[in-house]
């Protein structure tokens, strides 16, 4: 993926209380290799506590942050789109019991089995590999299902894996 420079724009919303809304471009490498433009939003602040220079300032640090954390290629492993992407988006959700079932599973046997693989070269042949040996493993049919829907729920949003 080649490097794109932008700086996006800010617009004023709101009808009661004004604020600053950014919009910025992610661009992604899908299946084919080709760049998908993705449009992404950001509230930065409130109008009357921020300057609209300052809230371009503020979109300008998003966006150069945004551009720095997403690997691209094959360096974006199961890993790395578990810790970043899928764990801060589901965790708050669960009961602390569930918390701690899922982050074990995760830990403990997931990641240190797959999770150095590029998320391009998972596939299910690959998945029902591990499910098997854990199964092969003597581990009980809980724990091997477990696996399975986390595995599951943590490729679900990246269209390569279903």
């Amino acid at each position: 993926m080649r490097a794109r420079h932008q700086s996006g724009w800010v617009e004023e919303r709101g009808s009661r209380q004004k604020c600053w809304y950014g919009h910025y471009y992610v661009y992604q490498t899908n299946e084919q290799g080709k760049d998908i433009r993705r449009h992404r939003g950001i509230i930065l602040g409130e109008k009357s506590k921020l300057r609209k220079w300052e809230a371009e300032d503020k979109l300008r640090k998003v966006i150069a942050a945004t551009q720095k954390n997403q690997p691209c290629g094959n360096s974006l492993t199961l890993e790395w789109f578990t810790r970043e992407r899928f764990l801060p988006m589901r965790e708050p959700q669960w009961a602390p019991s569930t918390k701690e079932t899922n982050l074990y599973n995760l830990e403990r046997h997931l990641l240190p089995a797959l999770g150095t693989s590029p998320l391009a070269e998972l596939d299910k042949f690959h998945c029902q590999v591990f499910l098997n040996k854990l199964a092969q493993r003597g581990l009980s049919f809980t724990i091997v299902d477990h696996n399975r829907t986390m595995r599951r729920r943590s490729s679900k949003k990246h269209s390569m894996l279903n």
